[in-house]
């Protein structure tokens, strides 16, 4: 099992995993009849965004057979855009890759900030569409905000879009922390740590921990599913499927948001078999944690090796996540021998991260 730590954002067990393995399966949608399992070169998902403040979050998703679609944002009254982002993924086991303007929302090319190759061949890409989404949103009413997603090039080959979007919201009546982390799990397994900057009041009656995971290319009922612990405890074996999109391949997609309820499955070892439906893949991390807890730790694991996890996304009403890199070890001191040494390991490996930044 590969190890890469979030407490810090950091991947702290040495450099991205490298899969190359061949595998023959005999299910055709959401896989192929023969996978190669290519290079992460991203490294795990990781934090691309942390707010703090009176916000909430809005993220929908978006699969589609179709070359246009509508994406929502919830509005709440006087809520305002502090940030947007769209996250899109291409179908596994194309190599298609997205240029600038191949995804259009609301009639403007979006621009890629990050790419990266998933370990399923194909590629997640990033960006930040504050730009495009703030002034719709900022001047409608209460309620639920359309845009129109449209696939201009390639529309066959993306499995869909998400759409995250941070919102400065006076309804609020503490600070909350919001987290996107983008990137692509490795399906062979991979931990990530979630560190708070205070110990855990669970008497807190504001206290939310929610936990969101994006996931392409998974579909529902068949084998394809993920699994996911949250400190040594299954939260669930069914992550995964067409939620958010549809039963074929190149509109494969799904992520915890609008519509979907933070109530955790009620049989974690669930394997998907009832349906996309039965995991939402929204969480409530609260069962798992106890009063005074720093960290949280969240393995991954996709046994059929074909589902993408590109996408999460952390909301901690009345707590503070501190997730900026390689500046937080919170199990040593930094004027330690050991803090020192997994400090600059830390470094070290955060400066391998191969991702790609078009500027």
């Amino acid at each position: 099992m590969v190890l890469f730590t979030i407490c810090l954002c950091l991947m702290v067990n040495g450099f991205p995993f490298v899969v190359s393995e061949t595998i023959v399966d005999t299910s055709f949608i959401g896989d192929t009849r023969t996978k190669i399992l290519t290079d992460v070169t991203m490294g795990s998902i990781i934090p691309v965004v942390t707010e703090t403040g009176k916000i909430s979050l809005s993220i929908d998703g978006l699969g589609m057979s179709s070359a246009s679609g509508i994406i929502q944002v919830e509005k709440s009254s006087g809520a305002t855009v502090r940030s947007a982002f769209l996250a899109a993924a291409t179908t596994g086991f194309t190599m298609v890759q997205l240029s600038d303007g191949d995804i259009e929302l609301d009639g403007v090319g979006v621009s890629w900030i990050y790419e990266t190759p998933s370990s399923i061949e194909s590629y997640n890409h990033w960006a930040d569409v504050t730009s495009i989404v703030k002034s719709k949103f900022d001047s409608a009413l209460v309620g639920r905000v359309d845009y129109t997603v449209t696939e201009v090039s390639k529309s066959e080959w993306v499995d869909g879009v998400i759409l995250a979007v941070i919102i400065n919201d006076p309804s609020q009546v503490v600070d909350n922390t919001v987290v996107l982390l983008f990137g692509a799990q490795d399906v062979q397994g991979d931990t990530f740590a979630i560190g708070l900057a205070d110990p855990i009041d669970t008497s807190d009656p504001n206290l939310v921990l929610d936990f969101s995971l994006g996931i392409s290319f998974s579909h529902q009922p068949t084998g394809q599913f993920s699994q996911v612990d949250v400190n040594g405890i299954r939260l669930t074996t069914s992550a995964g499927g067409e939620d958010d999109g549809e039963a074929s391949n190149g509109a494969l997609l799904t992520v915890g948001g609008l519509d979907d309820s933070n109530a955790n499955p009620s049989d974690p070892y669930q394997t998907g078999v009832i349906g996309p439906y039965y995991d939402d893949e929204l969480y409530d991390l609260l069962p798992f944690v106890s009063n005074g807890d720093t960290t949280i730790n969240i393995v991954t694991l996709n046994p059929s090796d074909d589902d993408n996890v590109f996408f999460s996304a952390l909301f901690f009403g009345s707590a503070r996540a501190w997730v900026e890199p390689g500046f937080m070890i919170p199990e040593y001191p930094l004027g330690s021998l050991m803090g020192i040494a997994i400090f600059i390991a830390a470094l070290v490996a955060y400066t391998h991260i191969k991702y790609t930044l078009k500027i």
